[in-house]
């Protein structure tokens, strides 16, 4: 009997709209929201970070820049910092910070509606991975 292969699915239902703030961060000026499917790492979920969250998008650091450009990974950054707040620990305490790391990477590489602006599989890899290794100095858990 063949196994039944899994399918991801990320869906996107509302845009990113923010405004700068003085320190470079960005509020959110609307929810932004997802669906996020993904059988293999057990996560069923729609994901929101609020109208009035801060976010720094995903920090990148200047030496993997070259590899990644930070607009490809804006989304995922929005939604993968409200998980590693004590706010998206409180809203989803079933994620784990390995699935919520995962969640950054499937949103990544699942882009903005069929543009450019998303990572290749390799990308992908390379970003979970670093985040596996050094997200938690800033995981916020309770």
């Amino acid at each position: 009997m063949k196994d039944t292969p899994h399918v991801t699915i990320v869906r996107r239902f509302t845009d990113l709209k923010t405004i700068r703030l003085p320190s470079g961060k960005r509020r959110l000026l609307q929810d932004l929201t997802f669906y996020v499917e993904d059988p293999e790492f057990g996560i069923s979920d729609i994901l929101t970070s609020y109208k009035g969250s801060v976010t720094d998008y995903s920090t990148i650091p200047w030496y993997v820049s070259w590899v990644m450009s930070w607009y490809k990974v804006d989304l995922s950054g929005v939604i993968h910092d409200m998980l590693y707040t004590i706010d998206g620990s409180d809203r989803y305490p079933h994620l784990s910070r390995r699935q919520k790391d995962r969640i950054w990477r499937l949103i990544a590489q699942a882009g903005d509606r069929g543009s450019l602006a998303k990572i290749n599989s390799i990308q992908g890899a390379a970003g979970y991975r670093a985040l596996r290794m050094f997200g938690w100095l800033h995981y916020k858990k309770k």
